[in-house]
């Protein structure tokens, strides 16, 4: 009996070797680039992964930019401190897809992306879900575009 306590105890500090996480951001363009005004573009992910230990994370996911693209890509993460022993965690994640744009354009807008971003991670006290923050830059079309977000880890 007590051994099961113990077993659980520590099952509640550590991270469950599956996640998800779910992110929305911002990514600034210059007007010229995109026909949006604002040079604002929204984006949305979703990353579905595994956790290899306590600070590395790999995984796959699909994000949409502006909803007129969709970039399926592979993803790595690298946590900066134990779960076990902090609430707040910063990470390094990287992320590397192709995108495909449903708009008709007569230049090439297809190709490969990648997306450092550096965060935050909130966890709560069980360590079952966690508040992302982030700022990163999309390299795309060979131009460095800055973005931030927020998101939701499970």
């Amino acid at each position: 009996m007590c051994s099961a306590t113990l077993r659980s105890q520590n099952q509640t500090s550590s991270p469950k070797n599956f996640f998800a996480e779910i992110q929305l951001g911002a990514i600034y363009t210059d007007p010229i680039i995109s026909s949006n005004d604002s040079g604002t573009l929204t984006e949305a992910s979703v990353t579905l992964g595994y956790n290899i230990s306590q600070r590395f994370s790999a995984g796959i996911g699909l994000s949409t930019i502006h909803f007129l693209t969709a970039t399926p890509y592979i993803y790595g993460k690298i946590k900066f401190g134990d779960i076990s022993k902090k609430n707040t965690i910063p990470f390094l994640s990287l992320s590397a897809g192709y995108t495909e744009s449903f708009e008709k354009t007569d230049t090439r807008v297809d190709m490969i992306t990648i997306q450092p971003k550096l965060g935050l991670s909130f966890y709560g006290k069980k360590k079952k879900s966690s508040l992302l923050l982030y700022a990163g830059a999309l390299i795309y079309q060979n131009k460095v575009l800055p973005s931030i977000g927020i998101g939701l880890g499970f």
